[in-house]
């Protein structure tokens, strides 16, 4: 009776420091209004910070975190995230090996395409870029344009960006494997890169 006769966001503080999903559901089934601040988006938001630091970039759009979908879309996000971290902890995960490369692997890039497969570039020695399947761990298309090594990579709102050894940036279409553009200027190779929505910066030896 005490805990029913606390503020709404009394209740949301203390459920955050809540570690697990599981402890929710069992909240959930007290009484209504546990189960009304359980199903609020604003929970598992804050949630999601105390566990893991900050919001990802999906989560921090303004949303009504009464609606069914907003929680939906919150606890789904938080549940997975907990399940990665909760594996990683007890060791419970398996490996899948992506061969294709000739040569060494500089860098790679996880695209976050569906819940079941991420997505996964790899920039290479052998001047190509692979986007791989990760949930079948085949090579879906390999982007070639690059005339030197390729050192770094960025994604953003669906355009990948590479620099190389051979002084340029190319901004390339993932879902085609098309180059969309050929950034020059530089004069040595560009070992770093990040992209924004409006613009990107990259870093060489000089």
């Amino acid at each position: 009776e005490a805990m029913d006769s606390l503020p709404e966001a009394v209740l949301v503080y203390i459920f955050t420091k809540l570690r697990s999903p599981r402890d929710l559901l069992n909240c959930q089934q007290v009484c209504q209004l546990w189960h009304a601040v359980c199903r609020d988006a604003g929970l598992w938001q804050q949630l999601y910070v105390h566990c893991f630091g900050a919001l990802p970039p999906e989560l921090k759009v303004a949303i009504d975190t009464s609606s069914e979908a907003a929680f939906t879309t919150c606890r789904t996000r938080f549940a997975r995230r907990y399940a990665v971290e909760d594996r990683w902890r007890t060791g419970r995960y398996s490996q899948r090996v992506l061969r294709g490369h000739d040569s060494t692997i500089d860098c790679l890039h996880l695209l976050h395409r569906t819940d079941e497969d991420l997505g996964v570039v790899t920039g290479s020695r052998d001047k190509s870029l692979r986007i791989w399947n990760t949930a079948t761990g085949r090579c879906e298309r390999i982007l070639r344009g690059h005339k030197g090594w390729i050192w770094s990579l960025s994604v953003v709102q669906g355009r990948l960006f590479s620099g190389s050894w051979d002084e340029s940036v190319r901004c390339w279409d993932p879902t085609t494997g098309q180059s969309r553009h050929v950034y020059r200027g530089h004069a040595s190779a560009v070992l770093s890169i990040h992209a924004t929505k409006d613009t990107f910066v990259a870093g060489t030896y000089f």
